[in-house]
């Protein structure tokens, strides 16, 4: 699985199951997650944990800059993130 472990959490799930996955090889993980509506930063930290329950690997983190909206305007956007890591 890969585990929520600090920061905002996002919205996002306290975890996403992995597939089984080869060393050395490269696989994708997916996680929905919201940007807050207040401006600022926000990181939210993940890593990898085997089924025993053990975490291992790097950390990972995805951090969403949200601005101050223009004066006299409204700013609407989409942001997607995609982590990659071995």
């Amino acid at each position: 699985k890969l585990v929520w472990v600090s920061g905002d959490p996002l919205g996002g799930p306290a975890s996403v199951d992995v597939a089984p996955t080869a060393p050395e090889t490269d696989t994708e993980i997916s996680a929905d997650l919201v940007a807050p509506s207040a401006p600022g930063t926000y990181r939210s930290t993940w890593q990898l944990e085997s089924a025993e329950g053990v975490r291992f690997g790097s950390l990972v983190y995805v951090q969403i800059v949200v601005p101050e909206p223009a004066k006299g305007s409204q700013i609407k956007s989409f942001t997607s993130v995609n982590i990659s890591t071995r």
